[in-house]
């Protein structure tokens, strides 16, 4: 839920919002709102939120007005608390009329089950009835200390992905277009940071942001083949 508030909403979401209000009551409506409003009515250009500063005034087949009220009002914490009450909340928080009883937890209690780490970092988080035995392997002791040697050693920079208001949309758009303005050739390991997103889609809109004609394809996995693929 916390992304929603960091990235805010796109404009599909934000119509959804608006569309959800224009179906409540009048006075409904006309509270909800002014709370949105409000919060950028401060810094807002005069001239343009007079085209939207009342509920009465919005119209959300008009895409021009659409369009300026979303670059306003995207990131208002009103709006999204808004929308995930009415379109995240219900689907995410539906209780069902029955629930499991065994978690993961309860797998590694079935039968005798070993496995390996290169490093034991996460063991405090593994169930109660695992146990990590140290390596017989001298060599293996040192894992830790050579993963920390080698962030240490091998990291070249650190960047921080821009969160200016230019700069908007998923998560993940801003990683493609912070690669491809570091004329980097490879996206590895980047867990979290594509989060909603098909590695097909990424690679769509990749192609859509490069202009560097040495470029001949780019290759990804795709998961619903099983195979990898050249865009």
């Amino acid at each position: 839920c916390l992304s929603y508030y960091q990235e805010g909403l796109e404009l599909a979401q934000f119509k959804d919002a608006l569309v959800c209000l224009q179906t409540l009551g009048r006075t409904a409506q006309e509270v909800f709102y002014r709370d949105w409003v409000s919060s950028v009515r401060q810094d807002a250009d005069p001239a343009e939120f007079s085209t939207f500063d009342d509920i009465l005034k919005v119209d959300v087949d008009n895409s021009v007005q659409l369009s300026l009220m979303h670059r306003y009002l995207f990131r208002s914490m009103e709006v999204i608390s808004f929308w995930m009450n009415n379109f995240v909340f219900p689907d995410s928080t539906y209780q069902f009329p029955s629930r499991r009883v065994t978690s993961a937890w309860n797998l590694v209690d079935s039968c005798e089950a070993t496995g390996f780490s290169g490093t034991d970092d996460i063991r405090f988080l593994l169930p109660l009835h695992i146990k990590q035995v140290p390596p017989s392997d001298p060599t293996l002791r040192s894992t830790n200390g050579e993963m920390i040697d080698r962030v240490i050693q091998c990291t070249e920079r650190i960047l921080l992905l821009d969160d200016s208001n230019d700069q908007r949309g998923p998560l993940w758009k801003g990683v493609i277009k912070q690669c491809i303005s570091l004329s980097m050739s490879a996206l590895i390991d980047v867990a979290g940071l594509m989060a909603g997103s098909a590695n097909d889609q990424v690679a769509e809109f990749m192609a859509g942001e490069l202009s560097d004609a040495r470029l001949r394809g780019i290759v990804y996995f795709n998961i619903h083949f099983n195979s990898w693929f050249v865009y």
